[in-house]
Parts: C-alpha cells; sequence; structure tokens
C-alpha cells in the first residue's frame, strides 16, 4: 500500500485520516525520530497502514500544465516544459530534454491554470535545483498572483 502523506505544522502536531474509516487523530510529532521516514499506524477500526511525514512549509498541488520558461537576458526564446507540482513558494517542472539551467539563474515562468477562468500567469523565479530533465524553482516574491494563492487552496 502506498503511504499516506501526513502534513506536519509549524508547530510539529500532525493530523493522521484513515483511509479505511475516516477516523482523525491529532498527534505531537516532535518526539518522533528526526530521520524517520515511514511509519506504519493502526487505526481504532484495526485497519493498518503506513505514512511519511511531510514537513514542507507549504501545501504542494500535484498539476500537468504545458508552459514554457524565458531566461532574464532572453525574452524571445520560449523554452517549453511541463509543470509537475507548484506551492505557494515554487514548482517543479521537467523539460523535454536535458536542461540547460544553472542554480540561481532567474527565469520567467508562463503558464494557464485549470480553473474556470483559465488564468493565464508569468511568475519570476529562481532556479533552486536541477537534475537531468527535471528543474525546482522558488518564486523571487513572496507575492504570490491572487488567482494562483485561491487555486493552491485546499
Amino acid at each position: 500500500m502506498k503511504p499516506v502523506k501526513v502534513y506536519v505544522t509549524q508547530n510539529n502536531l500532525a493530523a493522521i485520516r484513515c483511509p479505511e474509516c475516516g477516523k482523525q487523530k491529532n498527534i505531537e510529532v516532535s518526539k518522533l525520530k528526526k530521520n524517520q521516514k515511514k511509519i506504519m499506524v493502526k487505526c481504532t477500526c484495526g485497519f493498518s497502514f503506513p505514512i511519511v511525514f511531510e514537513k514542507r512549509q507549504h501545501y504542494r498541488k500535484m498539476v500537468n500544465f504545458l508552459g514554457h520558461y524565458t531566461e532574464d537576458n532572453s525574452s524571445v526564446t520560449q523554452n517549453p516544459i511541463v509543470i509537475e507540482d507548484i506551492s505557494r513558494t515554487g514548482i517543479r517542472f521537467r523539460t523535454p530534454r536535458q536542461n540547460q539551467l544553472s542554480l540561481r539563474q532567474k527565469i520567467t515562468v508562463h503558464f494557464v491554470l485549470d480553473d474556470d477562468q483559465r488564468t493565464s500567469l508569468n511568475v519570476d523565479v529562481t532556479v533552486v535545483r536541477v537534475k537531468g530533465q527535471e528543474a525546482g524553482g522558488k518564486f523571487t516574491s513572496p507575492d504570490i498572483p491572487k488567482a494562483l494563492a485561491f487555486y493552491l487552496l485546499p
């Protein structure tokens, strides 16, 4: 069985919801081993399931958006990408072939949300991770577009 992701708040609380019966229990996780990746839990209904703790600051939404990026020094060349996940602070995307991005490089990413308005967005990003065709970026401004903030509400 695939582990259930459990998000940990800033004050080390996690809400574990049983996928079988829906019961929820809040636990304090600071006493758990810091490097503990996956643990098995057993609900009061008797169902056992694996969980993994997600300690990200913000919820990360899985998406599949076609888009492109342009480099700061060349607003003409549009490099195609597929955005795979997005949060309030950044994105993870994939390029069709091994990309030529470098760490700390500034790019502008363009994509369209799959919301009712089909909102078109341009966000400035600093590249923070590059591995083969995959890259991750942090939004350069903490003020994300309002449409994106609403889109990311769970």
